[in-house]
């Protein structure tokens, strides 16, 4: 590109200084004059390169604001008794998931558990109960907002097999309210880790720290009994809690 530059510039001077009869400069001292003013002009700066955009912080739900749990910086256990296959012990995380684990524990508390059923069971995904219709459409008088990212609530607790987390509807990020879920894998059955498909979606609360044999069990009896290609169990077929129980401390 310079040399095209300097032979078009070198021709034009040698065509005019022709023209107009002026002496003629020796070609080779007019092209070291015209690279010396060529070389001389200001370059182009490469643009810079755009940094890659950086993931964007979690916003702040002004609904969340100030909330601290009732439990914060207890040990606050669950007890899940199921009938014929026995307990699954979970620790719940009420400093990361305030909301969630207050209302939990006030429904455990209150005995709203007991005797309820899971009643959606699928392989390679979760075992879902506390809906006190058995159909996965009900739950308790009252919602709660829910703890997670794409709520505008920052919540580290990761879905892994054994964290429990709450159910909800999918169009409504403040709907959870009874209904909960244990995953049964790490893995669902495409292959995929299961934070990928669950964090920032659902509110994680706690992880099962014993009986995580019940809840292979409990898939491993009900999963081939789905009905309706969403883990749907008959209501006759549906395990049941016999009790869920919250200490504090130790279980």
């Amino acid at each position: 590109m310079k040399k095209n530059v300097i032979t078009a510039a070198l021709a034009a001077i040698m065509i005019g200084l022709t023209a107009c009869g002026e002496t003629m400069i020796p070609a080779d001292q007019v092209e070291a004059d015209i690279t010396a003013q060529y070389e001389a002009l200001p370059t182009k700066e490469p643009e810079p390169t755009k940094a890659a955009p950086t993931e964007a912080a979690v916003p702040t739900n002004p609904a969340a604001e100030g909330r601290v749990s009732k439990h914060s910086g207890e040990e606050v256990y669950a007890t899940i008794d199921v009938a014929d296959y026995g307990k699954i012990v979970v620790k719940l995380e009420p400093d990361e998931a305030p909301i969630t684990v207050d209302n939990f524990v006030d429904l455990a508390e209150s005995g709203f558990y007991n005797g309820l059923t899971f009643h959606r069971i699928m392989d390679s995904f979760m075992i879902q109960g506390g809906d006190p219709t058995g159909t996965g459409k009900g739950g308790s008088s009252e919602t709660i907002i829910g703890e997670f990212a794409d709520n505008g609530i920052p919540n580290n607790i990761t879905h892994v097999k054994g964290t429990i987390s709450m159910g909800r509807n999918g169009f409504d990020n403040d709907s959870a309210s009874s209904q909960f879920f244990i995953c049964n894998s790490d893995y669902n059955d495409q292959g995929i880790p299961m934070p990928q498909v669950l964090d920032g979606r659902y509110a994680a609360f706690g992880n099962v720290v014993e009986g995580i044999e019940v809840v292979d069990a409990i898939t491993a009896d009900k999963a081939p009994l789905e009905t309706d290609g969403n883990g749907g169990i008959p209501y006759e077929d549906q395990p049941v809690m016999n009790s869920v129980t919250i200490t504090y401390g130790s279980y």
